[in-house]
């Protein structure tokens, strides 16, 4: 077989594997988003509302590097739910190319980062390796700290503290969707021990560093 036709085949091949893992995913965004205004009803403290949605194009513009679900949350007490009132955003980005899954040292595999933030996350400000120390401690300072070596803690001078962790997009099916997705966010957001249970699910699909210095720039 000619070689261009060879690699016509593997090219339309890829493709058509890639649009049946990109259905998956929008069930997967679906069952998301239909859990998140509800996942805080049993708390006393937060609720949850305003979903947003935003995905960053690959430069030939064919393929989308990132797609980001973000939530805010809010006091109990509040009553104007807009985004200058929340007191976190909880920010779910499913990362598929580029920097959003080079992990250093690690082989590069669609994930989705888990993170709270004084923000939502946009064009400019998404997770990405190596993690730039200056981006998140420039106009305040503070350190990160990794827990379990798993949850990435930035930790401010001012008392602030968000926390990140990433799991591996491919290990996330509607069994342990509740797991993976839903209860490690709202034990981290009620401050309470993550509780990784060896050999669970999370246990098994968590992304994991070697140390802080292997990913932090």
């Amino acid at each position: 077989m000619d070689n261009y036709l060879e690699q016509g085949r593997n090219i339309t091949t890829a493709l058509n594997e890639l649009e049946k893992f990109f259905i998956e995913i929008i069930a997967l965004q679906n069952l998301l988003i239909n859990k998140l205004d509800t996942f805080l009803d049993s708390s006393t403290k937060y609720k949850a509302s305003n979903y947003q949605e935003i995905c960053h194009i690959s430069n030939s513009e064919y393929l989308v590097s990132w797609f980001n679900i973000s939530i805010a949350i809010f006091y109990k007490t509040k009553r104007k739910l807009t985004d200058d009132r929340a007191y976190r955003f909880i920010n779910f980005q499913f990362s598929f190319s580029d920097k959003s899954v080079a992990i250093p040292n690690q082989i590069g595999r669609p994930l989705i980062h888990i993170n709270s933030s004084d923000m939502r996350h946009y064009s400019e400000w998404f997770i990405k390796y190596p993690i730039d120390e200056i981006l998140y401690f420039d106009e305040m300072p503070g350190s990160f700290s990794l827990e379990d070596n798993a949850i990435i803690w930035s930790n401010y001078d001012n008392g602030n503290k968000f926390w990140h962790y990433s799991i591996d997009l491919l290990k996330i099916n509607s069994h342990n969707f509740q797991e993976l997705l839903i209860n490690p966010v709202y034990r981290l957001l009620h401050e309470e021990p993550l509780q990784i249970v060896p050999n669970s699910a999370l246990d098994n699909a968590l992304i994991r560093y070697e140390n802080l210095e292997s990913i932090i720039k």
